[in-house]
């Protein structure tokens, strides 16, 4: 990359930018994808080894010193502070830096796409998925209108349609609701126990005061608070 500036502000200049994006997706395919998925890529502290021996017959070992494979370059947080560069600057950083910023942060970060890695909440990477999430950030949409994101928002209707159809149901409506904990909870409250919008109380609802312009703010807060 050639010799940049200190980036102050998000870039005039449209080549530039591009080449950086170049680069920075680069490391991004190399470093957390390519990488992160290999078995036998190893990460970290090459002084982590241990000794296998693998039988050749006749009473003969064949002893080796391997580097097992590992998801991450586990360090505590007060070493992991030391190693990273977490100040709060009131100036910008060059292209280059901020390149160098990339790779440390895959590079002591967890590899959840990695075969070795195991969880309830991940298993591998979809380079598929991956793609369509490129895709979503890069075009940044609101994805509940129409107007911003008509793609989209006729997908979501295709695949609402599909898992109605997968429990009987010739007509309805939904929404997403990805994850196991909190937001799913409330909604399905909401739907099996109606009173849950009005609620009930030992002592009358508290009342609440705000301008117009928190309408959007205001409105949703103490309809969802459980």
């Amino acid at each position: 990359m050639a010799e940049s500036e200190e980036l102050e502000r998000p870039a005039l200049d449209k080549a530039t930018g591009e080449e950086f994006l170049r680069e920075a997706l680069q490391i991004l395919l190399e470093e957390a994808v390519k990488k992160g998925t290999d078995v036998t890529q190893k990460v970290g502290d090459s002084s982590r080894r241990m000794g296998v021996c693998v039988p050749l017959g006749w009473g003969h070992l064949l002893c080796v010193c391997v580097v097992p494979p590992q998801v991450c370059e586990w360090k505590e947080p007060e070493e992991l502070r030391e190693l990273l560069d977490l100040e709060l600057r009131n100036q910008g950083e060059r292209m280059e830096k901020l390149l160098e910023r990339c790779r440390d942060v895959i590079r002591l970060s967890v590899r959840t796409g990695h075969p070795r890695f195991f969880n309830q909440l991940f298993s591998g990477l979809d380079h598929h998925a991956l793609a369509g999430r490129f895709i979503t950030e890069a075009l940044n949409t609101s994805q509940y209108t129409y107007e911003i994101a008509p793609v989209f928002v006729l997908m979501e209707e295709v695949v609402l349609a599909k898992l109605r159809e997968l429990v009987g149901w010739s007509s309805g409506d939904g929404i997403f609701a990805p994850g196991i904990k909190s937001p799913p909870s409330l909604w399905g409250g909401f739907v099996l126990v109606p009173c849950v919008p009005s609620g009930w109380w030992l002592c009358p609802p508290t009342p609440s005061y705000s301008p117009p312009f928190l309408f959007w703010q205001e409105v949703p807060s103490p309809t969802c608070t459980p």
